[in-house]
């Protein structure tokens, strides 16, 4: 990946006789929407350097916005190698040289050491504080995503990358566990690992033959349901992701992350300045939960699902909240559970 500024700079064509510094994020922004290849990012990264060094009109208030445009082509660009390849070749992975791996990821810490000192506009920052996508965890897990790429190491991510991306997200998280120092500065009020990064991260310790993964997998779940949201619908979204993982875990993770809300729960229905909407548990979170056993092929699943059911009764009958009385799908999940566990159950379902 070095050497993209000089094999690029002078391929960026703008008619305009002095563009200001929304112009250029508009074409950066159209870069981050086209199919990510190496060229793309190759003229995107000179786009940047230009727009950084001809400071062009509104240079200030519109940098953060051209950062953001270049993350996400990176995003796009790392997705893109870490795909399934189309050729029926044993592994059908993207099998990258360590030598442009590398490269790649110290591009990507020296361009978020540069954007984690730029100020979020004020007005864009209130408009959008709920989009992960606009935060500095988003940032921060591409370059997780980054240390993940499969390298030329028998088809898998090489050993010290691995041990740079957990220790990333444990430095992100707060934890002084961390083995290596963070490439970046992070803060866990700022960087918290966003689950599609811990998921990512805890593929790849399943993956691994390394022999401290069980620890590795124990310290990612502390992290896990150590996560605070501040709404219903991100706690939802968070257990969405989960249940689409393929991780073997999935159902205990997603029970606990709703057993720890519950524990969290402020006795009272509706909402107090000090305690918003906070992530309560509503019926899609308890459809969830249950989703996640009903798609499990273990034995115990239907007493799993039966369970959550009780306890939605349970805390119906003792709050008389209507976010925790049962609806009807909750029961037919109890029933197609059973269905799908006893002989021949596959044909009622």
């Amino acid at each position: 990946m070095s050497g993209m500024k000089d094999k690029y700079s002078d391929d960026i064509a703008i008619s305009i006789a002095r563009p200001d510094t929304q112009c250029y994020n508009t074409l950066l922004n159209s870069y981050a929407k086209l199919s990510p290849t190496e060229d793309i990012l190759g003229h995107a990264k000179a786009l940047l350097e230009r727009i950084k060094s001809t400071k062009p009109p509104d240079f200030e208030s519109q940098l953060w916005f051209a950062y953001h445009s270049i993350l996400k082509c990176y995003y796009k660009y790392i997705r893109t190698q870490q795909k399934p390849s189309t050729s029926e070749d044993e592994g059908d992975v993207h099998i990258n040289d360590a030598i442009v791996v590398n490269a790649l990821a110290s591009d990507l810490e020296a361009l978020l050491k540069e954007f984690e000192n730029i100020p979020v506009p004020e007005s864009f920052e209130t408009k959008f504080t709920r989009e992960s996508r606009f935060g500095q965890s988003w940032a921060s897990g591409i370059l997780v995503q980054c240390y993940l790429l499969p390298v030329d190491c028998g088809h898998k991510q090489h050993p010290l990358n691995l041990e740079k991306a957990h220790s990333l997200v444990l430095s992100m998280a707060g934890r002084e566990s961390a083995t290596l120092d963070s490439p970046i500065s992070v803060d866990p009020f700022q960087n918290w690992p966003e689950q599609n990064t811990l998921i990512a991260l805890w593929n790849k310790w399943s993956e691994s033959k390394e022999t401290d993964k069980l620890e590795r997998i124990e310290e990612l779940r502390s992290i896990v349901l150590d996560t605070r949201v501040s709404h219903t619908q991100t706690l939802n979204v968070h257990l969405q992701r989960w249940l689409t993982s393929q991780i073997d875990e999935t159902p205990e993770i997603v029970e606990a992350i709703l057993m720890k809300h519950l524990s969290d729960l402020v006795p009272q229905e509706s909402p107090t300045p000090s305690h918003p909407d906070d992530a309560r548990p509503n019926p899609k979170t308890f459809l969830l939960a249950m989703r996640a056993w009903l798609w499990s092929s273990r034995p115990e699943a239907p007493q799993r699902v039966e369970k959550i059911l009780d306890l939605m009764d349970d805390l119906h009958e003792s709050t008389k909240y209507q976010r925790f009385k049962p609806i009807d799908r909750h029961y037919k999940y109890v029933l197609r559970s059973w269905l799908r566990h006893c002989e021949s159950g596959e044909r009622h379902v």
